[in-house]
């Protein structure tokens, strides 16, 4: 009895040393603690320009959400000693940049949150040093193409959100190996087409697919991919067309085969 009490005490005073190192490596401006299990450094709404280099390498979720980054350059999070993290949060940090190599060795990225910024382009390869990436959040930005290969090779990637942007193209091969996406919403964008074989490489029969809110033309052209999503009922939100004058303000599930013409 005497030995068990000494070994839960000898492991209750390495997780207090562990939690007391954590928190007393923490900036002024941020808060560090335990949530759900991880490590997080809440440094939200602080005056931060660059990712900060003085916070503890444990450190699992940074939040950094109302800082005036601008810009995350090359290897930012590397030289910052921060490779063990799992949740990154870069909401309304009025970012217009992100390097390719701005999330070198994120290797365990779980979540990044990007959103509401002024992202207009985003490069081709910036996830490909984050396998095991299942959330991407890049909603309220300025994006206008998405490029070939931006989510390739995720085999993990469940759900990306790039509702209201100013999409007007999607790649070819913008998706390839992403069997597990399931949450695609591209709603409040500038798409009027959309070839059906730009999303073949979404599989998925639990797909949820969100592309209301944007100013289709509903010609033949469109015919494929409306057939797909309605057939399928990839989604739960009506979705009506713009042009041509025929069939505007109609909703897709409301249409014939035959109203789907060109000129």
């Amino acid at each position: 009895m005497a030995g068990l009490a000494l070994r839960f005490s000898i492991a209750l005073s390495v997780c207090l040393l562990v939690t007391a190192d954590f928190t007393a490596d923490c900036p002024v401006e941020c808060k560090c603690g335990w949530y759900k299990g991880s490590k997080q450094a809440d440094c939200s709404h602080s005056v931060f320009h660059d990712i900060p280099n003085n916070l503890s390498p444990e450190t699992q979720i940074l939040d950094l959400t109302a800082n005036d980054l601008n810009k995350i350059k090359r290897h930012a999070f590397r030289e910052a000693g921060l490779i063990n993290l799992k949740k990154l949060i870069l909401s309304e940090c009025k970012l217009t940049s992100i390097d390719e190599n701005a999330l070198t060795n994120l290797q365990i990225l779980i979540v990044i949150d990007l959103s509401k910024n002024e992202l207009k382009t985003l490069p081709t390869e910036i996830f490909k040093e984050t396998p095991k990436i299942r959330w991407i959040l890049l909603n309220d930005n300025q994006i206008e193409k998405l490029e070939d290969g931006l989510f390739n090779n995720l085999p993990g990637l469940y759900k990306v959100d790039l509702s209201n942007n100013h999409i007007t193209q999607i790649g070819m091969e913008t998706f390839l190996n992403v069997p597990k996406l399931e949450r695609l919403k591209l709603n409040n964008n500038k798409l009027e087409q959309l070839e059906k074989d730009k999303l073949n490489a979404l599989t998925s029969i639990y797909l949820v697919l969100d592309v209301h809110d944007n100013p289709w033309r509903c010609d033949c052209n469109l015919k494929p991919l409306v057939n797909w999503v309605i057939g399928e009922r990839f989604s739960a939100t009506p979705i009506s067309c713009s042009e041509p004058p025929l069939v505007q303000g109609k909703l897709w599930s409301e249409l014939e085969s035959s109203d789907f013409a060109c000129e």
